[in-house]
């Protein structure tokens, strides 16, 4: 019962949702109705790092005072040169002259890596209200980039005290853990994509599973056995998603829950040696999440 404990005590069980606001930085209700945004044809880049891994299919940010086509993007990160480096997706709405939370969904949903660095794109009208809080001790301040050519060159970075960036990203519930930085297994490389489970059918031979995640942390692996992964199961206050039965009596962990190894990136074979299923997830401890953990994909092994 105490492997369970773990489990229970760590998730906070929500009913599934079509699209909800998974990650925001100042998103309160005030802002900075002195700032306006600069043109022509801008380009606003703010960098973030996803909390953990989601699929977002939306963003919205707060700003009025014009009307016209606005866009919202999610690019990924030139590390080298501290710069939004590829568009992932674009959403584009008319804008309302009311200040408030607007936006558009993207073209396609975009699965961002929890751990990893990206920037969220605004291409906003000369004019508008910027989506900037009221400075304030709380406030996030990031960095931030402009451009006036569509990315082929960026102004900054910049970072300001009375520049808090306000953003929303929205997210389609995931029925499925993927994997990320922080905690990743897979066999035969098998991956899910949040909507479908990672099954691998591997019969009477045998199979690779690999494991990796945030080096040195500990970890430990909880499984079932003869059972079947469990859509949407238990979902963390981040967004994680518990997808083994844990009220099944296979239910344990591979060491019993001490959390007494320390991560290091490894292959090994797997068999089912006479079982029908084999159902696993990875669990890293890790102090830098916001659950205080990071969860794999959970896998099933046919």
């Amino acid at each position: 019962m105490i492997s369970r404990s773990i489990l229970i005590v760590a998730v906070v069980c929500v009913a599934p949702v079509v699209a909800q606001s998974c990650y925001a930085e100042n998103d309160g209700p005030g802002f900075n109705n002195a700032v306006s945004m600069g043109g022509p044809n801008p380009l606003l880049a703010v960098k973030f790092t996803a909390p953990s891994t989601l699929t977002v299919n939306g963003i919205e940010v707060f700003t009025g005072e014009s009307t016209g086509a606005n866009t919202v993007s999610l690019w990924s990160n030139d590390a080298g040169n501290n710069q939004p480096m590829a568009s992932l997706g674009t959403g584009t709405w008319a804008m309302s002259s009311s200040n408030s939370w607007q936006g558009a969904a993207l073209s396609a949903p975009v699965v961002i890596v929890g751990g990893a660095t990206y920037w969220m794109v605004w291409g906003c009208q000369n004019g508008s209200q910027a989506a900037v809080d009221v400075a304030s001790p709380t406030a996030v301040i990031q960095q931030y980039r402009g451009t006036f050519n569509g990315g082929a060159t960026w102004n900054g970075p910049f970072s300001f005290a009375n520049r808090p960036w306000k953003f929303r990203l929205q997210c389609a519930a995931s029925l499925y853990q993927v994997n990320q930085v922080g905690a990743s297994l897979d066999v035969n490389g098998v991956m899910t994509g949040g909507l479908t489970p990672a099954i691998t059918t591997i019969g009477a031979s045998t199979g690779t599973a690999t494991i990796a995640g945030t080096v040195g942390q500990p970890w430990d692996i909880a499984y079932t056995v003869n059972d079947t992964l469990v859509p949407s199961g238990l979902i963390t206050t981040a967004g994680q998603v518990v997808n083994l039965n844990f009220t099944a009596p296979s239910f344990a962990f591979a060491f019993g829950a001490a959390f007494a190894n320390s991560l290091a990136p490894f292959s090994t074979a797997v068999a089912l040696g006479g079982l029908t299923t084999f159902e696993a997830q990875l669990m890293v401890l890790d102090p830098t999440s916001p659950d205080a953990f990071w969860l794999s994909q959970a896998i099933q092994i046919n």
